[in-house]
């Protein structure tokens, strides 16, 4: 992933320190809405009788 980010940055000719500060520091408040958000609608989310397994078997 590091790899990844570097070559990103020398694509866009920033540093890589600077790309990944940007976008740790904007993403921190969106990321902790969004953990909120997730917490409100938690008791509400159900698989009814499956089980997670049984779920996941479904899905494929």
């Amino acid at each position: 992933m590091l790899q990844q980010i570097k070559i990103h940055s020398q694509s866009i000719d920033k540093n890589m320190t600077e790309l990944m500060e940007s976008s740790t520091g904007n993403n921190h408040q969106e990321l902790l809405e969004i953990k909120a958000k997730l917490k409100e609608l938690k008791p509400g989310i159900s698989l009814g009788n499956l089980s997670i397994r049984e779920a996941r078997e479904l899905g494929r």
